[in-house]
């Protein structure tokens, strides 16, 4: 089986983890009945009832540049937005008041933070100057441990002149002190936090050469770093944990014949192997696990792309699939025509939002999907977009004449309206 070649899996291979492309916000709450997504033309940020099937704003000013989001609980999110080119602002917003304050800055967006199940703690890679690395080191000695002794197994890294990042901790209530837990002399990011608050997983990258994994326990302050490769260039993407003893990630590499790979891969601890579970996996888009967590939902390349060799940047070829993490088995779920570009289990039952691009629209339209009976449900926040949604239903309930009744009324009504152009 061949590997698709894409230009930004490339990326897993470059020296830094930033320039990950900036995804649409897609976030379930902790409960299930609530996701938050972007709105594909206002970019307004928008939460849809699945019980009441409505769509409200999230109260945000229409010029508020948000690029992605996470529930805290069922009516508190923490959202980021653009703070200059690289940099982001977490804030924390009661979707249902309107109420909010700002969390933290110097968030390099959302690839280098992660929040706590529990929704209490906010975690963040930062680069950080010499006078906040030198304080974190103290402390570690005064606790009897120092980064260098922590690695338990691996020679110090290289470090690179005024290069050090930090994991930082974050409580998320009003005047919270932020607390570095540690420092490192490389590239950080994709930090993964275990359900019991208690151990935290770190991808990190060594200067052009390899990368591997970092795994950090809270209450002991111990630090071990593990998977590292030594004969190829490899990155880590979104370690995330599937139990106490286990997890996942998305493995970038060099293949034998020097080709740009990713795969999905299962880590165990307890004997540190780990099992490649899918090939082709998007690198960008974290795995997302079903609730028996007994499956990772990812976007990956459709066969006929893998099998032929086939340029994965053509419309169609990302998809969503479901991957056993027992048997490694791939199923896809989706076949959308123009491909997915976001993805996201509900916490509580078996299903998944997605999005997927407009034909020669400048945005992207969001669907719930069953993962049993395969069925997708496009969520809508206007009158058209009930309509198309409606038109949709209809039809893959094999009734012709009704959706086809749906769609005059769509273009009847909103002839301008870009669903017009799809009914």
């Amino acid at each position: 089986m061949r590997n698709v070649r894409i230009s930004l899996v490339a990326a897993c291979l470059v020296v830094s983890l930033c320039g990950c492309p900036e995804l649409p916000p897609i976030a379930w709450s902790p409960s299930g009945r609530y996701l938050a997504f972007l709105g594909g033309d206002d970019e307004r940020l928008w939460i849809w009832d699945t019980e009441a099937e409505q769509a409200t704003p999230c109260g945000l000013d229409i010029d508020e540049d948000v690029i992605q989001c996470r529930f805290l609980n069922d009516t508190d999110l923490l959202t980021f937005k653009k703070q200059g080119s690289d940099d982001s602002e977490a804030y924390w917003r009661d979707w249902t008041t309107g109420e909010s304050w700002k969390v933290a800055d110097r968030v390099d967006r959302w690839f280098y933070s992660a929040v706590s199940d529990d929704g209490k703690y906010l975690y963040v890679v930062r680069e950080v100057d010499s006078a906040e690395a030198e304080g974190a080191d103290a402390d570690a000695e005064e606790d009897g441990l120092t980064i260098a002794d922590a690695l338990e197994g691996a020679e110090p890294p290289k470090k690179e002149p005024g290069t050090t990042y930090a994991l930082i901790e974050r409580r998320l209530k009003k005047r919270a002190e932020e607390k570095v837990l540690f420092t490192y002399g490389q590239e950080m990011a994709c930090p993964g936090v275990d359900a019991a608050r208690a151990r935290i997983l770190v991808s990190f990258a060594e200067v052009g050469d390899r990368g591997g994994i970092l795994l950090f326990d809270l209450a002991t302050g111990e630090l071990q770093r593990i998977d590292v490769e030594s004969e190829r260039r490899t990155v880590y993407y979104w370690p995330t944990w599937v139990d106490e003893h286990t997890f996942v990630s998305i493995r970038g590499f060099e293949d034998s014949h020097g080709d740009e790979a990713s795969e999905l891969v299962l880590h165990d601890l307890r004997d540190k192997s780990t099992k490649p579970l899918c090939s082709n996996a998007y690198p960008f888009v974290p795995p997302s696990l079903t609730p028996e967590r007994d499956e990772a939902v990812v976007i990956a390349a459709l066969p006929e792309y893998e099998e032929n060799g086939l340029d994965a940047d053509e419309e169609g070829a990302w998809q969503v699939a479901a991957v056993s993490l027992e048997t490694g088995e791939k199923r896809f779920l989706t076949d959308e025509p123009f491909g997915v570009g976001a993805v996201a289990c509900s916490p509580k039952a078996r299903r998944i939002a997605y999005t997927t691009p407009i034909e020669a629209q400048p945005h992207t339209t969001v669907h719930i999907m069953d993962m049993d009976t395969g069925r997708p449900s496009m969520i809508w926040r206007s009158e058209e977009e009930r309509l198309l949604a409606r038109a949709i239903d209809l039809e893959q309930d094999a009734k012709p004449q009704e959706a086809a009744d749906a769609c005059l009324e769509l273009r009847a009504r909103f002839p301008e309206s870009p669903m017009a152009e799809l009914a």
